[in-house]
């Protein structure tokens, strides 16, 4: 009687496979991590582009910016700025300059009712509508923030991501 040699699986190549597994999961885990990062800041981006490209249209249209209200002054918002970048603790950093150099004192919340077919990720909430009903503003609120003179947008609230802030584009 002529004997089979059985073939199977032996445990060191079940170990191999398993950390060849692993290591390949490992590198789409951090892959993704890193997209989704890439992709938050990236909307946050859009959506000041957007509403620039709103503003534009409606300054050429009507020949005034679309504001709801004023919000500070230069010097109040660059503190609401660093106040949110000391809340975030010794690893947060500021992606961006705080404010443009050309801008006047003068800082508007946007309303963004007014610019037509906008579709935003950040910043048009709760809070946007209680301020368009007559709500009182606080620092924590996300609003998009526009300079009378630069027409530069800001966004004060800002996102985190990995420990840095990003509040413009």
């Amino acid at each position: 009687m002529e004997r089979k040699q059985e073939r199977g699986v032996t445990v060191i190549t079940l170990t191999v496979m398993v950390i060849i597994m692993l290591a390949i999961t490992g590198t789409i885990m951090y892959s993704t991590k890193s997209s989704n990062k890439v992709k938050k800041i990236q909307n946050l981006k859009n959506d000041i582009d957007s509403i620039e490209s709103r503003v534009n249209m409606y300054y050429l249209n009507y020949g005034e910016l679309p504001i709801l209200v004023e919000y500070a002054n230069k010097e109040e918002l660059k503190q609401i700025l660093e106040d949110n970048m000391n809340n975030m603790g010794a690893g947060a950093q500021f992606q961006d300059k705080l404010l443009y150099e050309e801008d006047d004192d003068t800082y508007y919340i946007i309303d963004l009712e007014k610019l037509e077919n906008l579709s935003l990720y950040y910043g048009y909430d709760e809070q946007y509508k209680a301020v368009k009903a007559g709500e009182s503003i606080e620092e924590k609120d996300e609003f998009y923030i526009i300079n009378q003179k630069s027409h530069k947008i800001y966004f004060p609230h800002g996102i985190k991501i990995d420990g840095v802030m990003y509040y413009t584009k």
